[in-house]
């Protein structure tokens, strides 16, 4: 795959196929194999996220599917024979590429191929940053949280999170809610995290 590509849109036209089966698209992940049906796709998106790279497929249902680049050993198509399914890529500078399912063997993905490489990814991340709704998504690219701090500018403990199976999750998502359950105002925040036995720490803002 081609370094600029940072969106990828699937176009699905036609639902059926010369084998009467429904085409779907195989993420192989380290974890296992994830399948999805094609035509239920209306976007597919690669976003960074402060140097965190993920791939989000979403669907005509409002769902979205989201996997790690990180963790994508390639994708599938199948089953053979998918007429009118392209694969159409955007670059950054506007251009764009076309490519018929059934002319990709399969996409792989690394370091150098699907994400910019120059880009360090950040022992603990915020998205968004500045937060501006209620859902503040806190990202671990290299372990497991085991327990989240929230401080205020002023160095008042806001609430603490604590993950109920640690060592198992890469990323917490905390509502923006004192330990009172109310709101938090606007304004700077500090957070302190404890993941793989290492502790960070990390500013971010919440506008609403």
């Amino acid at each position: 795959m081609k370094n600029v590509s940072v969106l990828i849109v699937f176009c699905l036209i036609i639902f059926g196929n010369s084998y009467g089966q429904r085409p779907k698209a195989n993420i192989e992940t380290k974890s296992g194999v994830k399948s999805l049906y094609l035509d239920e796709i209306y976007d597919a998106t690669f976003e960074d996220s402060s140097g965190v790279f993920r791939m989000k497929f979403k669907k005509t249902n409002t769902t979205v599917d989201s996997f790690s680049i990180a963790e994508i050993e390639r994708i599938t198509f199948s089953p053979f024979g998918m007429t009118d399914f392209p694969l159409i890529i955007k670059y950054i500078g506007g251009t764009s590429d076309s490519i018929s399912l059934n002319d990709i063997e399969y996409l792989k993905f690394d370091t150098k191929s699907s994400v910019n490489e120059h880009i360090i990814a950040p022992k603990l991340a915020c998205y968004p940053n500045p937060v501006v709704s209620a859902r503040a998504t806190f990202l671990f690219p290299e372990g497991c949280w085991t327990e989240i701090d929230i401080y205020s500018s002023e160095g008042i403990k806001i609430c603490e999170l604590k993950a109920e199976n640690p060592g198992t999750s890469q990323s917490v998502v905390w509502n923006c809610k004192d330990k009172s359950g109310i709101d938090v105002a606007p304004g700077i925040y500090l957070s302190r995290a404890i993941c793989s036995n290492k502790v960070y720490y990390l500013k971010f803002i919440i506008t609403r």
